[in-house]
């Protein structure tokens, strides 16, 4: 799947900004990775996350897609929740790493006639709450992307969508004691596809 920022589609450029300023992206800027204001979020690009703070809050936070596995054999841009909760190499991260990735659209590769991909939208909201983890190494943090079988009328064309959620479950999910099970649940189902960005 490909993801995107697109700063002409409602407030998520004030996302994007305040994840700029923050001190962890000044410490990728001064490796060369600067944070993805606008456009595609490709894998090892920093993109703007969201992320309990230390006093619980919700704050914006400036991360890189990808994260090591343990062992630094590969690296994991993408987790299936089908797989992950049974999966001890990210136990901690699921219980008290969950953060959010907030983006415009995303596209995958498409099974539709005359469509080598597909746009994707929620029906309800301009800015897409996609669910993920994260992992703090030394002084920078890493996130991947949680998946979650398809359903809908996009279930014939696209096997697996990021997982999504509505805006007023972001702190239940990210709150280290929140109700992962009910997010999962109440996740967002109805996506538009659409054969170009709108």
């Amino acid at each position: 799947m490909r993801y995107y920022i697109d700063n002409s589609r409602g407030d998520i450029e004030a996302y994007a900004i305040l994840s700029s300023i923050t001190p962890i992206a000044d410490r990728f800027s001064g490796i060369g990775h600067h944070v993805v204001e606008n456009g595609e979020i490709k894998p090892m690009n920093v993109a703007p996350v969201i992320a309990p703070s230390p006093n619980g809050k919700p704050a914006m936070y400036a991360m890189m897609w990808g994260i090591k596995t343990n062992d630094k054999a590969e690296t994991v841009y993408e987790l299936s929740i089908d797989d992950l909760e049974g999966t001890s190499e990210f136990k901690i991260d699921l219980e008290r790493h969950r953060c959010i990735i907030p983006i415009s659209y995303f596209s995958a590769a498409s099974t539709r006639e005359n469509s080598c991909r597909d746009y994707c939208y929620p029906k309800q909201d301009d800015i897409v709450w996609m669910c993920g983890i994260y992992r703090n190494i030394g002084s920078l943090s890493y996130f991947a992307v949680i998946t979650a079988r398809s359903c809908g009328g996009v279930r014939c064309y696209i096997d697996r969508i990021p997982m999504m959620i509505h805006k007023d479950m972001i702190d239940t999910w990210i709150c280290p004691y929140g109700n992962m099970n009910q997010v999962v649940e109440e996740r967002v189902l109805d996506v538009l596809l659409e054969g170009k960005p709108r």
